[in-house]
């Protein structure tokens, strides 16, 4: 019983392992992809996905029309968007811009207790590491 047991158990771990690192090995490969795609393939898709945010978040907000206190914020966050889309756009666009933006979504996502909205932030901060790199090259 006790053999059976620990039989088991080591196929449990194998089995656990294997899914760790099958996981790992997809994040690396995916990053791998992602760093090929051409720098300005990239920032055309961070504006690419602020704009189809802004029109799910308004789409949203018309739904809701007569309920304030679920749209109050919608129109900061879009407003963010639209940022982020005009920089993205922006041939002279700054890291700091970005990271300004940046800032403030994620500032207001924590003051409001906002959820399902960060990725505002995040398409901010990852168009200001991008730039930085476009700014080195």
């Amino acid at each position: 019983m006790i053999v059976a047991l620990v039989g088991i158990g080591i196929f449990i771990l194998a089995a656990l392992l294997a899914v760790v690192f099958l996981a790992w090995r997809d994040r690396v490969e995916y990053r791998l992809k992602e760093n090929a795609r051409p720098l300005a393939e990239r920032i055309i898709t961070i504006r690419q996905s602020a704009v189809q945010m802004r029109g799910e978040l308004l789409q949203l907000q018309n739904e809701w029309q007569g309920d304030a206190q679920r749209v109050d914020w919608i129109p900061t966050i879009v407003n963010y968007l639209d940022r982020v889309e005009v920089l993205a756009q922006d041939a002279d666009a700054t890291p700091l811009q970005a990271d300004q933006i940046a800032t403030e979504a994620r500032q207001y996502v924590i003051d409001h207790r906002l959820s399902g909205v960060s990725s505002v932030a995040v398409m901010a901060a990852t168009l200001s590491r991008l730039l930085q790199t476009r700014a080195k090259r």
